[in-house]
């Protein structure tokens, strides 16, 4: 008994002969989008970091720079003629004048400190002078500001970027007139 050979297609579609199937291929392009995806989110996150970075740069050196100007101002300071709790005017070591403005930004010297980087949010100056008949070095806040009683200055500054707050707090004492140099200036 001699069958008639019926030669049957295999469609089966996990195995072929060559080539790759629709499911191999579809498999293919999402494991290749996933791996896309991945790497894209990533870009993505480095570059949030680095702009954090570079924001952080910014205001770290904007507030060294501001802290740089008013420490070398204030230590220059050798004589008092206007002090108030928003402003100060005053002659430094070459007799050139020094003006130290908070009202509604840091303003040195004409020159507006840190505009366009930060909001100014609060600045305040205080004075001290030393105890009479004290041999301590602590100064003790006084509340009038008579220029000539005032030998240490305080700057307390209070300044916003993005929603945190960046304190900067600067302490300078006046320079002393020696008695020798007096006598050489008169």
């Amino acid at each position: 008994m001699n069958r008639p050979y019926i030669k049957s297609f295999n469609l089966s579609i996990w195995k072929s002969q060559s080539g790759f199937t629709a499911i191999e291929l579809l498999i293919a392009i999402q494991l290749s989008l996933f791996v896309i995806s991945i790497g894209y989110i990533s870009y993505l996150f480095s570059i949030k970091l680095v702009n954090k970075w570079q924001e952080k740069v910014v205001t770290e050196n904007s507030t060294a720079q501001i802290s740089s100007t008013l420490t070398k101002a204030v230590d220059q300071i050798q004589e008092i003629l206007i002090a108030t709790d928003k402003m100060l005017l005053a002659l430094d070591q070459d007799q050139d004048t020094v003006s130290i403005s908070l009202d509604e930004g840091i303003t040195y010297n004409s020159r507006n400190l840190g505009e366009g980087i930060f909001e100014f949010k609060h600045g305040r100056l205080k004075y001290y002078c030393y105890a009479e008949n004290s041999f301590t070095i602590k100064p003790r806040l006084i509340k009038t500001h008579d220029p000539k009683k005032i030998k240490v200055i305080e700057l307390d500054l209070i300044f916003e970027r993005e929603n945190k707050e960046y304190r900067c707090n600067i302490m300078g004492r006046l320079i002393r007139k020696s008695p020798k140099i007096l006598k050489l200036l008169n």
